[in-house]
């Protein structure tokens, strides 16, 4: 359980603000990680109305690395609601896979995939990783495609995985290895969803085990200045859809990107029979990015739009005045939280 000080909302939702400075970060995208990739796709498309997706394979030779192993990968990227998504198989089996990428093969290994990472892209890549490093972030993959160096750096705390890029092309590219093939069609959108929605990304969700640890391991390698903290509770009269649940969260942003992170507030099994759907995140994946929320216009025509297509609506609510709603893509493991935006008056 938190420490009851954090059960009352508190200070204001603070920043990386040291980071920021020198990083001007910008969202690059989500990276997802699936067992089947042709399925996985196939469902977002019936879902979400994707129109097209582009695919590659993508294998930097070992000369491109300058930390963890190469690997091979099988990719598919499409932009989802206004966000870029890249989704990734192994090409190789599990279990080889996982030999030269552990932190992705134990993703896999604990379950059928889902969000696994995000990436941002900076300014002053060298300077950036650096901090991070200085301050504890460890880099377990590292290298250069296109020119463009980047980094993973491991969620020790929470697993909560951040890829940072550079943004600017090298003068004197590091390595111009060709390491794509099979490159077919182009990067496609949620058009007709997009058209009623004009969606913007609301929010990141993390799902944690122990709320507290994981704030002082993301204030200690992010330079996070402060956190809101809350218990957030919704009553069961106010719910649309599902079961009413109680969460601890705090929320705060990392390199410009809002992180809404959760741990719930009751035993397994009872938050389980309320909130099916991450219970069993937590018994799989355990923690880490478990959804994304967009906030929309039109609320309730993205909402039926979505649940006609069908995805699994398994919660929606109210909270100081915007609805709510949370889809789950079995498939694909993809949480998606739509957020009626606010009417200016």
């Amino acid at each position: 359980m938190p420490d009851p000080s954090i059960l009352n909302l508190k200070g204001k939702i603070g920043n990386s603000t040291e980071l920021d400075a020198i990083a001007n970060p910008s969202l690059q995208y989500l990276g997802m990680f699936v067992r089947d990739i042709d399925a996985t796709t196939k469902e977002l498309c019936n879902i979400w109305g994707i129109d097209e997706w582009e695919t590659l394979e993508f294998a930097p030779p070992q000369s491109g690395m300058k930390v963890g192993n190469t690997f091979k990968v099988k990719m598919a990227k499409a932009n989802l609601l206004g966000l870029s998504f890249h989704i990734y198989v192994p090409v190789d089996d599990l279990d080889t896979f996982a030999k030269s990428s552990s932190v992705w093969g134990r993703f896999l290994k604990r379950s059928t995939g889902g969000i696994q990472h995000v990436c941002v892209s900076v300014d002053n890549f060298e300077e950036v990783v650096a901090k991070v490093v200085e301050r504890g972030g460890k880099v377990y993959k590292s290298g250069s495609y296109d020119g463009r160096r980047w980094v993973h750096v491991d969620g020790e705390v929470g697993n909560c995985v951040v890829a940072i890029e550079e943004r600017t092309q090298l003068a004197t590219p590091i390595e111009e290895a060709i390491c794509v093939s099979k490159v077919k069609g182009r990067t496609g959108n949620s058009t007709a969803l997009d058209a009623i929605a004009n969606p913007l990304l609301q929010h990141m969700g993390v799902y944690v085990k122990d709320l507290d640890a994981f704030m002082r391991y993301m204030t200690k390698v992010w330079g996070i200045d402060s956190w809101e903290t809350l218990e957030f509770a919704p009553p069961q009269d106010t719910m649309r859809a599902g079961k009413a649940f109680r969460l601890y969260m705090a929320n705060a942003n990392l390199f410009g990107v809002l992180l809404h992170v959760s741990q719930r507030a009751d035993d397994l099994d009872t938050f389980g029979k309320a909130v099916p759907v991450w219970a069993q995140y937590e018994r799989t994946a355990g923690e880490g990015l478990y959804h994304v929320c967009i906030s929309v216009n039109n609320w309730g025509k993205v909402v039926d739009m979505v649940k006609a297509r069908g995805a699994n609506l398994f919660a929606s609510s109210s909270y100081e005045g915007r609805r709510w709603a949370h889809f789950y893509c079995p498939v694909s493991n993809l949480n998606v939280e739509i957020e009626e935006r606010p009417k200016i008056i």
